[in-house]
């Protein structure tokens, strides 16, 4: 599964080398738009991580006090 990765992965550099040779203005267009979705995604892990984060910690404390009762 890892050698069928960098086999897309390289088709996709080779593709992303070639429209930069071709043409440079739409090699410019899909980098930014590249780089804007990964800025989302990153944005939508880190928000999403945050909350999961506040529920991981008030479990701990529950279950902390629950484990003292007992």
């Amino acid at each position: 599964m890892l050698g069928l990765f960098y086999v897309v992965m390289g088709f996709h550099w080779w593709a992303a080398y070639s429209l930069g040779i071709h043409s440079s203005t739409a090699s410019m267009i899909y980098n930014i738009l590249i780089f804007a979705s990964i800025l989302v995604v990153i944005g939508f892990m880190l928000a999403i991580g945050g909350q999961v984060n506040k529920k991981k910690l008030t479990h701990e404390f529950y279950q902390e006090k629950i484990s003292e009762e007992k």
